[in-house]
């Protein structure tokens, strides 16, 4: 379970602990919000509209691209209204990597995947690392520096981590881009593997059903 206060604003993926959820500088911070139905608990991440920057979290991670694909599914609970936008524009899963094959020399590249489209209704987004819709932001390179995968070009997440050998993961997390007007955009239960973060507002107390029943610790009636 993971509260707003456990969030990091203006975060680096590269020097934060695994597992630390973050927005970097550049990019609008997600916030946790209230959930509006029993099905998600007390909260859910919300992202807003923006036209210059994108709104994000992401997780950072020690795992190495290669590992991470090996890891399986990738899937997260979304909800997007698309009455004037794109089918597309839905929250899309990035991949934050350095020591990608991009000729640069920190490496640095997005890998993306999109879901199809909510229409208003909450559904289950899931990237199979076989699936060959993922694109990366950059130009992937061979040893020999010919382009083996053009900026935007699709492929599986399978193919793109073994064309990068060297990449090791800033974060995974969702982004609603720049731009997109999509409304009403929210996420949950965000899953690699058999690892789950539910966003709540609020976390429980282990006794909080007991303290009304008991009073508080140290009171006593005369």
């Amino acid at each position: 379970m993971v509260t707003q206060n456990d969030l990091q604003t203006d975060g680096n993926g590269a020097t934060l602990p695994a597992g630390t959820w973050y927005t970097p500088g550049d990019e609008n911070a997600a916030v946790i919000s209230a959930a509006t139905d029993d099905a998600h608990g007390t909260g859910v991440l919300e992202f807003t509209q923006d036209a210059e920057l994108g709104t994000s979290l992401y997780q950072a991670s020690d795992l190495t691209l290669a590992e991470l694909a090996a890891e399986g599914t990738i899937q997260y609970e979304f909800t997007a209204s698309n009455d004037n936008a794109a089918s597309s524009n839905t929250p899309a899963l990035q991949i934050r990597v350095l020591g990608a094959a991009t000729g640069s020399e920190d490496g640095f590249a997005t890998i993306v995947w999109s879901p199809p489209a909510a229409e208003g209704e909450w559904v289950t987004a899931k990237a199979e690392a076989t699936d060959d819709s993922f694109w990366v932001t950059r130009d992937i390179l061979d040893g020999n520096g010919d382009v083996v995968l053009e900026r935007g070009a699709t492929a599986t997440l399978d193919q793109i981590a073994e064309s990068n050998p060297d990449a090791t993961i800033l974060g995974v997390g969702v982004q609603q881009t720049k731009g997109n007007d999509s409304t009403d955009v929210k996420v949950d239960n965000f899953t690699i593997g058999c690892q789950v973060t539910d966003f709540e507002v609020t976390a429980p107390g282990p006794f909080g059903s007991l303290a009304g029943l008991f009073g508080s610790v140290g009171s006593s009636e005369q």
